[in-house]
């Protein structure tokens, strides 16, 4: 990586992005970094370079693993993306999980809001590992407490389900979920405001408050795909064992609010203020985020 300061956008939202080319056709470093700068781009987002790292015997930085376990080979990469967004240009690390579906291989959404959160230094370092004969990536990161002036090293272990990141735990939760509820409130900026529920009978209202591009009350239709997703993703954070509120220590962020109903009568209710309280609860943020944008 270059040493020059780079920077992790807020929330890089690229939902199932398809393309036509085959990824078995993918072979090159250079071919990839062409596909990336040609073919992903949305409304006010687009990449004007990728540049993949070297090789580095600690992480990858060009492979291929099956890591939706479909029996087709995904496309992961790592490097710089040079990027303008809303007319501003930026320069950030990134990691790029292209699924290898037969007839629209897509794009994941990885949730580099959690990052951001953290700090601009912040990198998480992708590396393909095996489990169970199975393929899985390994991210790591470092943070340093500068007060204290220590470092602490940090592991996820991540697979995709649904066309979406899935932390991996080998003991979920087993309580079935049947209702969730996400908002959001102000921050000192233009965070989006808004408030999304979900049960599971399908039926989702969404309601836009500020800083959104959709204001307003809407009455949903939520598909089987959503709900599968977000009930595998609650009982592989074992969201009822996690803390009840997260916060950071700096002011004027924003807060998240996350409402679990079990079939138990149960619910389990987390407050995160700056989005940052774990990294499985910031995959499951983005998804939000994500949704409000239908």
């Amino acid at each position: 990586m270059t040493t020059r300061m780079k920077l992790i956008i807020a929330l890089v939202l690229f939902p199932a992005f398809c393309f036509s080319q085959p990824l078995g056709e993918i072979i090159t470093k250079d071919q990839a970094e062409q596909l990336i700068t040609d073919k992903f781009k949305i409304v006010g987002y687009k990449y004007d370079s990728f540049a993949i790292d070297s090789p580095s015997p600690i992480f990858d930085t060009f492979g291929k693993a099956d890591l939706d376990h479909d029996g087709e080979e995904d496309l992961l990469v790592f490097g710089t993306a040079y990027v303008t967004v809303d007319g501003t240009a930026y320069e950030e690390d990134e990691i790029v999980i292209i699924l290898g579906d037969k007839k629209s291989p897509t794009k994941v959404s990885f949730p580099y809001s959690f990052f951001r959160g953290l700090g601009v230094h912040i990198i998480p370092y992708p590396k393909i590992i095996k489990f169970d004969s199975q393929d899985y990536l390994l991210i790591q990161y470092d943070l340093t407490d500068y007060e204290n002036g220590t470092s602490k090293t940090y592991k996820d272990t991540l697979f995709v389900a649904y066309d979406h990141i899935m932390p991996y735990n080998n003991a979920p939760g087993n309580k079935v979920v049947t209702r969730i509820e996400f908002k959001t409130d102000y921050c000192f900026g233009s965070c989006p405001v808004f408030e999304i529920s979900m049960d599971k009978n399908l039926d989702a209202t969404y309601n836009g408050i500020d800083h959104v591009s959709k204001k307003g009350e809407y009455n949903l239709k939520a598909s089987k795909r959503d709900w599968g997703y977000l009930s595998q993703l609650i009982a592989l954070l074992n969201v009822d064992r996690l803390k009840d509120s997260y916060y950071v220590n700096w002011t004027d962020d924003q807060t998240a609010y996350l409402t679990v109903y079990f079939q138990d009568g149960s619910k389990k209710q987390i407050e995160d203020y700056g989005l940052t309280g774990t990294f499985g609860l910031s995959v499951l943020y983005d998804y939000f985020f994500g949704l409000r944008e239908f």
